[in-house]
């Protein structure tokens, strides 16, 4: 089977879905934004943050461009601090008191 120093295993910060705006998530599904790399899944996205400062600032680039807000650049900020290379949103992840939060059911 061997030791897990045999297996590349990566971080993913998961938060929940509650941390970003309504259009953040539509943004998030419509496969025609120009540089955020993100997978669906039936229960929110993963979202490439990047290995490196180089393309870390890219995403960051592309998530302005893209017109993600704020809130979700500060969660990308937040997985690269924390060596994240992934950003799980999840609609039942944890909700942090800390970070911004967001009412979808007001369309926020």
């Amino acid at each position: 089977m061997g030791k897990p120093h045999d297996y590349e295993i990566e971080k993913v910060l998961v938060l929940s879905t509650a941390h970003i705006p309504l259009k953040d998530n539509e943004l998030l599904e419509n496969e025609k934004r120009a540089g955020v790399v993100a997978y669906a899944y039936k229960y929110g996205h993963y979202v490439y943050v990047g290995t490196n400062k180089d393309v870390f600032e890219q995403v960051l680039e592309s998530a302005k461009q893209d017109g993600f807000s704020y809130a979700f650049v500060k969660l990308l900020e937040l997985a690269h601090s924390l060596d994240c290379p992934y950003l799980k949103l999840d609609c039942d992840g944890p909700i942090r008191k800390e970070l911004l939060q967001f009412d979808w059911s007001n369309h926020e």
